[in-house]
């Protein structure tokens, strides 16, 4: 039994470009040196061979050793499936022989050390049921300098409409920057905090609450809306999605933003849309604007019994702390 599997998918319109390979090896080294001490491997899916046998050699070439747990690698996959079905084979394959997933995109730098320990620790003794755990996600307060918050959303929130200026960031107008004189305006809780639910760049998730969230749906060969579909999962079944404010990565890695091909974050988008609707009953405006006051009273009545409606009654920095 491991304690943490790390999934992590490289594929796509940006791997087709080498040198963007330069983001998967980095997240590799950092993940190896952070983790902690526990026992872990990493499980990647590619989209060509290529690219598997350059990952291969990074957990077999001796100049590696140093930085690379390279007794650590469980497994290379190559598939052109979509994220989801790669994913859910994963899991069916797996979901007996870990403890804890942490699913990661390959363009991740974590700051701080040690951070899976260090989050177990802090969860080990909570009463309350707890489905995707998240972190600080500060590569645009620190490369760029703007009070964006990108590691949790929340679209149900009182204060949704001064998005991205939410969680961490409320203190900040809409037009400000982040300075050297202002950067004690960051706003962090100081213990793990409940919250709508965590973008999917770096998340951890027990394997007995991953078979109560339920398998990812299948609607795209992208991610778009997985991670609003699994977080309204997690809190229909009454788990509670949960900040780690103290452990910080970045995301994406801002020595390779140049690489990236505009608009392949983004595909999709219809589709998904689409399919989140039939599912869940309420979408994001087309006109980019946030949810209605009607869309929310919709929300409250018909997910009254779980979790879901929680964040709705409050702003995202009123912390309401993990018990």
């Amino acid at each position: 039994m491991h304690d943490l599997i790390v999934y992590i998918t490289s594929c796509g319109p940006n791997v087709k470009n080498t040198a963007y390979w330069n983001n998967l090896f980095e997240t590799l080294v950092s993940l190896s040196q952070t983790i902690g001490d526990i026992n872990y491997k990493f499980y990647i899916v590619v989209d060509h061979e290529l690219l598997k046998d350059a990952v291969e050699g990074i957990f077999s070439h001796p100049r590696f050793k140093d930085i690379i747990n390279q007794e650590a690698l469980l497994e290379v996959v190559v598939s052109e499936e979509s994220w989801a079905t790669c994913y859910n084979s994963f899991f069916d394959k797996y979901k007996n022989s870990t403890k804890y997933i942490l699913i990661s995109h390959d363009d991740i730098i974590v700051q701080t050390p040690n951070f899976i320990t260090h989050t177990l620790k802090l969860l080990e003794n909570k009463e309350e049921p707890v489905g995707w755990v998240s972190f600080t996600n500060n590569k645009y307060q620190q490369a760029n300098r703007m009070p964006i918050a990108n590691s949790f959303k929340d679209p149900f929130s009182l204060d949704r409409n001064m998005h991205p200026r939410l969680f961490e960031c409320h203190r900040y107008p809409k037009d400000s920057s982040i300075s050297n004189e202002n950067e004690n305006l960051l706003d962090y809780p100081s213990a793990p905090v409940k919250a709508y639910g965590p973008y999917t760049h770096l998340v951890l998730v027990s394997s007995e609450a991953m078979a109560k969230i339920g398998p990812c749906s299948d609607w795209t060969d992208y991610t778009i809306f997985i991670d609003d579909d699994w977080n309204m999962a997690a809190l229909e079944a009454n788990l509670w999605n949960v900040w780690i404010p103290d452990v910080f990565y970045a995301h994406p890695n801002p020595k390779y933003d140049h690489l990236r091909q505009p608009g392949t974050d983004l595909r999709f988008v219809k589709e998904a849309s689409e399919e989140f609707y039939k599912k869940w009953g309420w979408k994001y405006p087309e006109d980019g604007s946030e949810l209605s006051a009607e869309t929310i009273e919709f929300i409250r009545t018909r997910y009254k019994d779980t979790f879901i409606p929680a964040s709705s009654y409050r702003n995202t920095y009123d912390w309401e702390y993990l018990k």
